[in-house]
């Protein structure tokens, strides 16, 4: 019976660098990274809409309206400027609409893996 019991510990043992061998190899993880965005609809029906985005990196304490080549960047409807938003990396969130304005939609915004 103790020859047994031994023989069976020793093939268990026998296997383990196979099962460790097996696993994937530990990554360090990086912290998630967070932004924020409003998107301003345009008050006309069809009108285009635009986006303010705060990063998390580069500041923008005015909340200015995102621009490319030194003018603002206009999106056709709210989803174009979302699929823009994932584009850019980031994973968005509704995350409710400012009480001040019916026309601003508020999104968080959460880097995603890469």
């Amino acid at each position: 019976m103790r020859r047994f019991l031994f023989l069976l510990l020793l093939s268990s043992l026998a296997s383990l660098p196979d099962a460790l061998a097996q696993q994937p190899p530990v990554t360090a993880t990086t912290p998630p990274m967070y932004g924020l965005a409003l998107i301003e609809l345009s008050r006309q029906v069809g009108g285009s809409c635009s986006v303010i985005l705060s990063d998390g990196v580069t500041p923008n304490p005015k909340a200015k309206v995102y621009q490319e080549n030194g003018r603002n960047r206009e999106f056709a409807d709210e989803a174009a400027a979302l699929n823009f938003l994932y584009n850019l990396g980031w994973e968005v969130i509704p995350n409710g609409s400012p009480a001040s304005s019916l026309y601003i939609n508020r999104y968080l915004l959460k880097r995603r893996n890469q």
